[in-house]
C-alpha cells in the first residue's frame, strides 16, 4: 500500500478525445490515460466523443490504481458527480475552476497575449496585461469553430467528391478520403461516400480526415495545401478580431498556436505566424507541443499555490506515452 498523498487529476475531454493524468503535488506522474476514436465504444454524442461520460469515466479507469492511497484529490475538467462515481477515491475532493484556454497559457508561460487554438474545433483567446479577456468562437462545427480539424476535413471530403469533375480540381484526396472512410466503417464490402455523409457521424470522424488533408499537403498536392491555407487565415480572422477588440494592435506581445491541428500541421501554422507578421508584427509566436492536459495540471497547480519551482521542473522531466503527442 503507498502512503497517502495530495494528488491533483487534470482532464481534457474534447471533440475527438479524452486524457486523464494524475501527479503528486510535487509533480511525479503516477497515472496517465487517453480514449479516441480508436480505443472508444462510443461513436457519437452531441459535445463530441471526448466529452462523453461514457470516453471520460473509460479514461479515469485507465488512471485509477486501486494500491494508491490518496488523502486529498484535487480536480478539474470533469464533473465531481462523475467522478465522484469511482468508488477507487473515497477521500476528499476538490474541484478546481480550469478553463481549456488556462493549459496552454500555462505551457507557453505567459501572463498575457493571444491564444489560437485549433484542434477538432477552434477559437482565439485573448488576455490583455489589463487583464481584460476575450474569447471568440469554439461555438461547434456547424455554427463556428472556424480553421478547426472538422472544417478541414469536411473541405476535404467536398474536394474529393469533386476530384473527377475537371482537372482544375483534380486531387488525391479523391483517392485518400474514401480510404480513410472505408476503414472507419470497419472496410465494408460495399461503401458510397454518398450514403457515408447521410449517416449520423461524430465530429471527431470528420475531424479526423484533417490528418489526411495534412498529408497530401505535405506531399505537395494543391487542392489539399489551399484547404490548408484557407483554414488558417479563418483562424487569423478571428485572431484578429481579439487583438482589435482588446487594443492589442500596438502592444508588443505573444500569439501562443496549441492544438492538435497547429501541432502538427507546419503548414497551416506557418501560414498563420505569415499573416500575423503582415498584420501584427509586434506579436511573437509561439507553438506549444505539449499535450494540453499538462497545461491544466499546471494551471490548476498555480491555483492551488504549489512551489512551481519544484512542481514543474519535476513535471517536464517525465514522458508521456506516444500516444499523447499523436
Amino acid at each position: 500500500m503507498v502512503k497517502g498523498m495530495t494528488c491533483l487529476l487534470a482532464v481534457d475531454s474534447g471533440g475527438t478525445k479524452c486524457e486523464a493524468i494524475l501527479a503528486t503535488s510535487q509533480g511525479a506522474i503516477l497515472g496517465y490515460g487517453r480514449t479516441d476514436l480508436s480505443t472508444s465504444e462510443i461513436r457519437s454524442d452531441y459535445r463530441g466523443l471526448g466529452r462523453a461520460d461514457e470516453t471520460i469515466l473509460a479514461t479515469l479507469r485507465k488512471v485509477v490504481n486501486p494500491n494508491l492511497r490518496v488523502d486529498e484529490l484535487h480536480f478539474c475538467g470533469v464533473r465531481p458527480g462523475l467522478l465522484e462515481s469511482l468508488s477507487e477515491w473515497s477521500c476528499p475532493i476538490i474541484c478546481h475552476s480550469i478553463r481549456e484556454q488556462d493549459g496552454p497559457m500555462a505551457l507557453a508561460s505567459v501572463p498575457h497575449g493571444i491564444l489560437a487554438l485549433a484542434g477538432t474545433g477552434a477559437f482565439a483567446y485573448g488576455r490583455a496585461p489589463s487583464g481584460d479577456e476575450l474569447l471568440l468562437d469554439g461555438i461547434g462545427p456547424l455554427y463556428g469553430d472556424h480553421g478547426g480539424a472538422f472544417q478541414i476535413g469536411l473541405a476535404g471530403v467536398r474536394a474529393s467528391g469533386r476530384s473527377h469533375w475537371h482537372s482544375q480540381f483534380k486531387t488525391e484526396l479523391e483517392h485518400e478520403i474514401p480510404k480513410a472512410c472505408r476503414a472507419i466503417l470497419g472496410e465494408p464490402d460495399t461503401f458510397s461516400m454518398v450514403e457515408f455523409m447521410l449517416m449520423p457521424h461524430d465530429r471527431s470522424v470528420i475531424a479526423s480526415l484533417a490528418k489526411v488533408v495534412n498529408n497530401l499537403a505535405s506531399s505537395g498536392d494543391l487542392i489539399s495545401h489551399r484547404i490548408l491555407l484557407e483554414a488558417a487565415d479563418d483562424m487569423v480572422e478571428t485572431i484578429l478580431c481579439v487583438a482589435r477588440s482588446l487594443w492589442f494592435a500596438d502592444t508588443a506581445s505573444t500569439l501562443v498556436g496549441a492544438g492538435s491541428v497547429i501541432v502538427h500541421s507546419n503548414i497551416y501554422w506557418e501560414r498563420i505566424c505569415d499573416r500575423m507578421r503582415q498584420e501584427l508584427p509586434n506579436f511573437e509566436p509561439k507553438r506549444v507541443m505539449e499535450p494540453q492536459v499538462m497545461g491544466l495540471l499546471r494551471a490548476m497547480a498555480t491555483q492551488m499555490n504549489i512551489d512551481t519551482k519544484i512542481f514543474r521542473p519535476l513535471l517536464q522531466r517525465q514522458t508521456l506515452p506516444k500516444l499523447a503527442h499523436e
